[in-house]
């Protein structure tokens, strides 16, 4: 059947009226989503960023070194000072553990850089000390003293004028005397105080064989002679920078011969003993 064109193209553009509108919406409804999509994506981009923005700007983390404020760290970046110390030899500690075993008393004559050239005379057993004085020791106005007897147990320090001289007036009469002026480091207190040291060379002192050792305190250096059969220095010497700044020496020792009776004061009559103890 054959129509007026323009019968054709009228009933064809009212047909197609409909379906356009419709696509029209729809296509309008599809951008309007997609916008609020890409809005949406948009807003939470920015939060993203915004967000993450200060991590990436922030420098890495830099990890300090321990510190001594930093108690925590320190304590375990810091091993105990007993797994510090070095340990010595066996034979050097077998030598320096001899003087525990084999001496129970001693005698020397004894010289440091307070009394030097003069040489006091002790008598050690335990915690009693007797010192036979090289000189008179002048306490206060007329009173002097030749001996001086110790107790490291009570810190009590008495002194007697025991010597046959017009000076020592009466040589029973005790004189308390400052405990501290008296004492000095016994050759036992210097092995106790060695916790490593090195044996460096070997000589003889006094027909006695000794080891040389060397170690370290209170940051000096020091070296000791160590009688290798009793295990006790017969001297020491202290240097700094090269330099011996002190020597302590302990000549003509005798070990394991002190009787108790040589501790304590010998009462006089007329200026002679008369009784082994003071009763």
């Amino acid at each position: 059947m054959l129509y007026p064109l323009g019968y054709l193209g009228a009933n064809s553009v009212s047909h197609n009226n409909r379906p356009a509108s419709g696509r029209v919406f729809l296509g309008s409804l599809v951008l309007i989503l997609l916008a609020a999509v890409v809005l949406a994506g948009c807003q939470k981009q920015e939060l993203v960023q915004s967000s993450s923005t200060p991590v990436a700007k922030t420098p890495p983390t830099v990890i300090s070194a321990p510190t001594r404020e930093s108690p925590e760290i320190s304590s375990k970046v810091q091993p105990p000072a007993q797994a510090e110390m070095r340990t010595p030899t066996k034979h050097v500690r077998d030598l320096l553990a001899k003087q525990g075993l084999k001496v129970k008393s001693m005698i020397f004559m004894y010289q440091d850089p307070q009394n030097k050239p003069e040489k006091d005379q002790y008598f050690i057993k335990g915690e009693k000390i007797k010192i036979s004085l090289a000189q008179l020791d002048h306490i206060s106005d007329n009173i002097y003293v030749t001996t001086i007897y110790l107790d490291r147990s009570t810190q009590e320090a008495i002194g007697y004028c025991e010597a046959k001289m017009y000076r020592c007036k009466d040589p029973n009469k005790p004189f308390p005397v400052p405990f501290s002026k008296y004492e000095r480091k016994t050759p036992v207190d210097w092995i106790a105080g060695v916790t490593y040291a090195e044996e460096v060379s070997s000589e003889r002192i006094d027909d006695r064989e000794v080891a040389v050792l060397q170690f370290e305190e209170d940051g000096s250096a020091v070296k000791m002679w160590l009688d290798t059969f009793f295990g006790v220095p017969l001297k020491i010497q202290v240097m700094k920078s090269g330099s011996i700044v002190d020597e302590y020496i302990f000549e003509d020792i005798a070990f394991n011969s002190v009787t108790d009776d040589q501790l304590v004061h010998k009462t006089f009559e007329n200026g002679y003993a008369v009784s082994k103890i003071d009763g």
